[in-house]
């Protein structure tokens, strides 16, 4: 595997990403000194070589905010076969992490961290709310084990 950052104009777009990971590509760009679309380019290559795996910031604790808590959200949709509009819904929530399709009894097992409970709360009753939801069953993690980060196979990065 290449290293992560191949040059200082990569290693400067991933501290202002850790920063403010929502910058604007034209501001982002500013700063580091290219193009919008010179940036935009290297974020793919960084996206498809598996170095940015989303754009939530973890590992970063100021003492500012509440500890996330963990929770699974449990969803029942109404029609499983034409319930795409769902997940898209819940793509849009920033807490959601991994959503996956079941079989069985319950359709959807999601994945959440929020500050706090109450808006664990406030995120379940908002998925609750989108149309096509049946139920949804918010549980709280207590403990994780083993916890194993998963990582893809990374393709080489090349400037």
């Amino acid at each position: 595997m290449a290293p992560v950052v191949t040059d200082t104009i990569t290693a400067a777009i991933l501290r202002e990403l850790k920063a403010n990971a929502r910058l604007p590509l034209a501001t982002l760009g500013r700063r580091v000194g290219l193009s919008r679309t010179a940036v935009k380019q290297r974020l793919e290559r960084l996206e498809r070589a598996g170095y940015i795996l989303g754009y939530t910031t973890v590992g970063l604790d100021d003492g500012k905010r509440p500890p996330a808590v963990s929770a699974v959200l449990l969803v029942d949709r109404v029609d499983r076969l034409h319930g795409a509009n769902v997940i898209t819904r819940l793509k849009a929530v920033p807490e959601i992490g991994e959503c996956h399709v079941l079989t069985g009894g319950l359709d959807l097992l999601v994945e959440v961290r929020g500050a706090g409970t109450e808006r664990l709360r406030d995120i379940m009753e908002t998925v609750a709310a989108i149309d096509g939801v049946r139920n949804a069953h918010l549980y709280l993690v207590l403990d994780q084990h083993a916890p194993r980060p998963t990582q893809p196979n990374r393709e080489p990065l090349h400037p």
